[in-house]
């Protein structure tokens, strides 16, 4: 994705965001799949532009036990909030999903900035960490059914509803998605197994059809 193009620059022209670039210190990266971009308990300072591929934030408890919290992908954001905020570590760590080209942007620059180009781009970091906010809340619904098929139900309808058929593609394999409902991966097959066998869905490797 060209980043003159990305969403924290819209209603600028190309020259004030070419310029706002420039003052935020840019530096272009590339991870490997599995490579760690952020690790948790540093403290953050600048933002995360994924330009290709994906990553995803994913948070590890005491005893070891992973729970993936969102997935970015090309066009997206990331540590914004803990980047403007510095003196907090950030309680996540974010690692490669894939092969991802990064962009990293020092945005507390923004914050010192009097032009009007720093404060349409301000507007535009609001609103994407509003509707981010928005996706979190979603999954804390989510994580919060009692029940492996609850959460299983809940969230393939949602992927349903976002794909606007009865078959679509999630963007988990099967360990991936049990980090992020949240669940063990055996239950999470066992209740899988339970629903095709009911003939409420059927699947294949991330393609699913609720029937």
């Amino acid at each position: 994705m060209e980043i003159l193009r990305h969403p924290l620059f819209s209603a600028c022209t190309r020259e004030e965001a070419e310029e706002l670039i420039r003052r935020l210190r840019p530096r272009k990266k590339r991870f490997e799949k599995g490579n760690v971009l952020l690790f948790s308990g540093e403290p953050v300072r600048e933002t995360g532009v994924v330009l290709d591929g994906s990553v995803q934030v994913e948070r590890v408890d005491y005893d070891g036990n992973r729970s993936i919290v969102n997935v970015v992908r090309a066009g997206d954001v990331f540590a914004e909030a803990y980047a403007c905020e510095a003196k907090d570590p950030l309680p996540v760590s974010v690692v490669a999903r894939e092969s991802a080209e990064i962009l990293f942007l020092n945005l507390s620059e923004l914050l010192s900035l009097r032009e009007d180009a720093a404060r349409k781009v301000v507007n535009n970091l609001l609103i994407l960490t509003a509707k981010k906010n928005l996706q979190l809340s979603r999954r804390m619904f989510l994580i919060s059914e009692k029940t492996v098929r609850q959460k299983v139900l809940s969230y393939l309808s949602e992927q349903r509803t976002k794909a606007g058929g009865d078959t679509f593609a999630i963007p988990f394999d099967r360990q991936q998605l049990a980090d992020y409902l949240n669940v063990e991966r055996t239950a999470l097959s066992k209740e899988l197994g339970k629903l095709r066998r009911e003939g409420r869905l059927r699947f294949r490797k991330n393609v699913f059809t609720l029937l």
